[in-house]
């Protein structure tokens, strides 16, 4: 994907659905910080820090919330 962003054939490299750890990892072994990372983010999975931490590393944060969630966590709630 880095290559892709040096030759121009893409504007911007995004990930979706990492943790704490495998972002820092990401950012300390690539040479991109990713511009944009997707999370899910509902009532029950708010994820404050983690958000907060994305954008001090100047990374754009986009939730989502799944429709229909069949997860038993959230069943009953």
């Amino acid at each position: 994907m880095e290559q892709l962003l040096k030759t121009g054939k893409a504007r911007a490299i995004g990930v979706s659905n990492f943790n704490k750890s495998e972002m820092e990892h990401l950012i300390k072994n690539s040479s991109v910080v990713p511009a944009v990372h997707q999370m899910e983010c509902h009532p029950w999975l708010q994820q404050h820090d983690f958000t907060e931490w994305n954008r001090s590393q100047g990374i754009l944060v986009m939730h989502y919330s799944p429709f229909g969630n069949q997860n038993s966590l959230y069943a009953g709630k």
